[in-house]
Formats: C-alpha cells, sequence, structure tokens
C-alpha cells in the first residue's frame, strides 16, 4: 500500500459512514425505516430492505467482512483505490471468483448477494450511480449451478452446548450464550437487555421488524441481569463480536465443530419440540408454539432448526 493511501477496511468503513448506512444506536426500528421507504415511494421488496441502514450488529460485521474483502479483490485485479469507483464489471468478477472458489449456495444467496445489494444502496446514497442487478442476476444463475448445495446435517449442539458455555472464559459472554439456549433468543436479544419497570422475571424482547414481546424468565437469571444493569433498564451485557470471539474459541477448546451462536436457537428448538411432543402435543401444534417462542410466528420455518434431528 502507498503511503496515505486508505486500507480496503477504511475505505468501506468510511463509504458506511457517509451513507450513513448503519443505525444501531437508535431507537428507530426496521419497520418504521421500511414504512419510511413506502411513504417516500419505494414499491419492492428490494427498494424497501435497501432503503433500510444496519440495524443487526450480526448482518453489520458480516457485511464489513465481505466488501472489505471485495475492496480488497478489486484492488488486487483491477488496481482500483476505491470502492467507489467500483464497476459491474468488476463485481461479476469477484462474484465469479467466490463461485469458482466453492462457496457455498447458503453463504452465496444468504450473504454475498445481499452484501452486494448494500453496497449499491450505500453507494446511490452518496449520488455514485451504482446498478449490480445485471451482474447479481447473472451470478445467481452460475450459483444455482455450480455452488454445493446447503448442509443439511443439524446445527443443534446436543448435549455439547452446556460444555461449551461453561468453556466459555468471559463470564459476560457465557450468560449471553445461556439466556440463547435457555429462552431461544437471537444473539442480539441475548445482549441487548431490557427490562420492565415493575415487572419481575420478564425482559421485552426486541424482535426482528420493530416487534416487541415480553419473555418470562428465571428468577436466578433474572437476579443476574439487575446485577449486571448497574440501575438502567436498558443495557447492553456484551458486544457481538466478542460473544462470537468467546463462543468459537470455547467450542474449540472442547474439541466441538462451531455451528455459530444460532446453533444455540437450533438445539433450544430441539429440546423444546421432544418436551412438547412428550407431553401428548401435535408436531404441528409444537412448532405453532416453539415458532412463537422463538419470535417467528410461522410454524414451518422450524424445520430449518430441526434438520437433521
Amino acid at each position: 500500500m502507498t503511503r496515505g493511501a486508505k486500507s480496503a477496511k477504511v475505505d468501506i468503513n468510511e463509504l458506511i459512514r457517509d451513507a450513513q448506512y448503519e443505525d444501531m444506536g437508535s431507537g428507530k426500528t426496521k419497520k418504521e425505516w421500511h414504512d419510511e421507504a413506502r411513504e417516500a415511494g419505494a414499491k419492492s421488496f428490494h427498494d424497501v430492505s435497501y432503503s433500510t441502514p444496519f440495524k443487526n450488529p450480526k448482518t453489520y460485521a458480516n457485511n464489513k467482512q465481505i466488501l472489505t474483502e471485495l475492496n480488497t479483490y478489486i484492488r488486487s485485479e483491477f488496481k482500483c483505490r476505491s470502492i467507489r469507483s467500483i464497476t459491474p464489471e468488476m463485481v461479476g468478477s469477484f462474484l465469479q471468483h467466490k463461485i469458482e472458489g466453492g462457496i457455498g449456495a447458503g453463504t452465496f444467496f444468504k450473504t454475498i448477494s445481499p452484501a452486494v445489494n448494500n453496497l449499491e444502496a450505500m453507494l446511490n446514497r452518496i449520488g455514485v450511480g451504482a446498478d449490480f442487478q445485471g451482474v447479481l442476476k447473472e451470478s445467481k444463475i452460475l450459483a444455482r449451478d455450480k455452488c454445493p448445495p446447503p448442509d443439511q446435517s443439524s446445527r443443534a449442539y446436543g448435549a455439547d452446548a452446556e460444555r461449551i458455555i461453561g468453556a466459555m472464559k468471559d463470564e459476560r459472554a457465557a450468560f449471553c450464550a445461556h439466556l440463547q439456549l435457555e429462552y431461544g433468543l437471537r444473539s442480539n436479544e441475548s445482549f441487548r437487555i431490557h427490562l420492565i419497570a415493575g415487572k419481575e422475571n420478564v425482559i421485552e424482547i426486541h424482535q426482528k421488524g420493530g416487534y416487541r414481546t415480553e419473555k418470562a424468565i428465571s428468577s436466578e437469571d433474572y437476579q443476574k441481569l439487575v446485577a449486571m444493569s448497574g440501575g438502567r433498564q436498558n443495557f447492553t451485557i456484551c458486544n457481538y463480536q466478542r460473544l462470537q470471539h468467546c463462543f468459537d474459541a470455547a467450542t474449540h477448546a472442547v474439541g466441538v465443530k462451531s455451528h455459530g451462536l444460532h446453533g444455540l436457537r437450533a438445539e433450544y428448538a430441539c429440546r423444546n419440540m421432544d418436551r412438547l411432543q412428550g407431553q401428548g402435543m401435535s408436531e404441528t401444534a409444537a412448532k405453532v408454539q416453539v415458532s412463537e417462542s422463538m419470535g417467528h410466528h410461522r410454524a414451518n420455518i422450524i424445520d430449518t432448526y430441526l434438520r437433521g434431528r
């Protein structure tokens, strides 16, 4: 890198900042962002979705990583020194490089493709005309043909879940993982805590899309949260990067293949399906109840967590 040149990572960070595409600290929900986009004339899912800045720490971190990799690639292959000068040809070359490198279909369609859409949205926000839909469409056709299909094995940790949590070195991170396993919380729901004035043994869950619901928890877990709160109702136990790092280190320490923090939710779903069906509930009714408890509201999505079970 020449003296004074920005690194690929810094270049991406500055684009996100200038496009005002990160909004994790405000009280504005994703639903409110979507409503504003529709009022401004957005009609398609694509237009509504990519008018919304990053609200989830995991999504934010994943997009930064992918876009930094893309930025590094175009610097090496095309001598392009700024992400703001990227062209559809460069994007198409990167996508083909990922596909030919053996990336899985799930990763391509769920992370790589959305990151490129977010890049397009950010560039357009700052006045740099960008349209990557043509190369995305072509790359998706290629990906369907060449990318390995998603792994259908179980991501639940079984009895290893408690071993992993017990091996986590950071007490707060371990408690977040415990909350995910015990109550089926998403990772951000486990470290962004919302206590409710006048209500004990309950927390408020801020779900995707701006929905809010209450979740009953044990008295022991509630008291631990109160002790961590410092007298506040809304507080953060741990950041996502720290939580993910501690969890991955623990899986390595106990010799268990990591399926990420989401594997704890898969384990929660499996255990609760077994519990409810063991009590005589039908499979369909159990899926409905487990889905609601995980904040999905769609029974069929539970099949994703139960695969390989």
